[in-house]
């Protein structure tokens, strides 16, 4: 018996930046007036699945390259019937498949294609037709799911998200700048956003050097596919002898649902009467960090620390951590947001005969596909007879800790029936919960 809970725990990433430049007594003698936005790559968002959100940027990049990291319609326009995105050409867009500077075709596999005026309507290239006016398009590299897309039309950005590195980069470092480095949260609505921050020195110029793009990474190694976000600075930066550049990097990460959201789970054999539904509600309950008002050692999301190394205690909404449980609840009660006043302990029925079910990951389904799954399961004498099962949950930490209690504020997320469910003494059970992650683009 599995339940597969059809909403999910999302995570959207938006990047920006800002350089400057210092004289060799390191005072800034020039500086970009405002933060501007990156491009996050795809191989940047795949690697979320391998390592936390904070530990995604630990080094900067610096090059010299002048690829641009999209290329606008103009006057052209396009219209999608299903998957099959038709280009008009006009002006000097005359179709998909002819290079530009720096690429080889101007849509390539892994680009995505947002449409102006409709909602930021968002798909993505899986290849382009023989004559160069079409394309094939799907969610995939979008973090959305989304099957047709028949209706949008007009004018259209496509941004070039398959880019695996700078175009042409010159040195990385990983010299932080202590105090210029950190998190916060702000503060508590349907979606908690989480302000995360580096700063790097690059090292001193032996020689005058002129940088165009910068970028950033979770590596030193030069290796391919190693870079998680590009950006094309606004204007040449252009270094004398004994000067060197500093990176200043945020990342944005607004995590959902904060407020209670309907969902439906999908069990074969549920409901048993008297219940007549598997609908429910669910939300996330709490988010420990030592910078926001729940308190608590355990983070909700990694952290940077002022000194710019990363924090995990946990990230336990990140892709990549289990590092925590799964737990059943018969206690019957209406979800508030995160925040909103004591919480109930939902955790009260997990018990050393009755342990939190301990999490595992599905494997990665590729890239693009910027999801995984997260389950537990629990045997036929677990929780059993359970003839009132009214939610369910991630929290506390997982059996193999040896940690069996679970309060109030170690309930992370928490799915309520409306109606009780029931668990037989001959049923395993498996709870599957979705993870998604996407970014911000334009």
């Amino acid at each position: 018996m599995n339940i597969n809970h059809n909403s999910a725990i999302s995570t959207t990433l938006t990047g920006f930046y800002k350089v400057a430049i210092l004289n060799s007594d390191n005072n800034i003698i020039w500086e970009q007036k405002d933060l501007q936005k990156n491009l996050i790559l795809n191989y940047g968002l795949d690697n979320l699945y391998n390592r936390t959100i904070c530990t995604s940027f630990e080094v900067a990049i610096a090059g010299s390259g002048s690829r641009s990291n999209s290329f606008t319609s103009s006057v052209a326009t396009a219209s999608v019937i299903g998957t099959n995105l038709f280009l008009f050409p006009s002006g000097s867009f005359t179709d998909f498949t002819s290079s530009a500077p720096g690429y080889s075709a101007i849509a390539e596999l892994g680009d995505v294609v947002i449409f102006d005026d409709v909602n930021s309507t968002q798909m993505s290239v899986v290849s382009a037709s023989t004559d160069g006016l079409g394309l094939l398009v799907t969610s995939s590299f979008t973090g959305i799911d989304r099957s047709d897309y028949t209706g949008v039309s007009g004018s259209f950005t496509i941004w070039k998200t398959s880019q695996t590195s700078l175009q042409s980069e010159m040195k990385r470092t990983s010299t932080r700048v202590s105090g210029l480095c950190g998190t916060t949260l702000s503060a508590r609505s349907a979606s908690a956003k989480q302000y995360n921050w580096r700063t790097w020195d690059f090292s001193a110029e032996s020689t005058p050097v002129t940088y165009s793009e910068v970028g950033v990474s979770w590596t030193t190694s030069t290796t391919p596919n190693t870079t998680f976000s590009r950006m094309l600075l606004p204007t040449t930066l252009s270094l004398d002898v004994g000067q060197k550049m500093r990176l200043y990097y945020q990342l944005h990460t607004t995590i959902s649902p904060m407020q209670p959201v309907s969902f439906s789970a999908n069990v074969n054999g549920w409901p048993v009467a008297p219940a007549t539904t598997t609908s429910g509600s669910q939300c996330i309950l709490t988010l420990f960090s030592n910078r926001f008002p729940f308190g608590g050692v355990t983070q909700g999301m990694s952290s940077v620390t002022s000194t710019g190394t990363t924090a995990i205690s946990g990230a336990v909404f990140e892709p990549i951590t289990t590092a925590y449980g799964v737990f059943l609840s018969s206690t019957s009660s209406s979800l508030r947001a995160a925040g909103t006043g004591s919480q109930t302990n939902w955790c009260g029925d997990v018990t050393s005969a009755d342990p939190l079910g301990a999490l595992t990951r599905t494997p990665y389904g590729g890239s693009g596909s910027f999801s995984v799954l997260k389950y537990g399961t629990f045997t036929e004498t677990q929780f059993a007879p359970q003839s009132r099962l009214a939610a369910t949950g991630l929290g506390g930490l997982a059996a193999g800790y040896g940690v069996f209690g679970c309060g109030p504020d170690q309930c992370f997320f928490v799915s309520v029936f409306d109606q009780n469910q029931t668990k037989t003494d001959t049923q395993q059970l498996t709870l599957y919960w979705r993870f998604r992650w996407g970014r911000t683009i334009g």
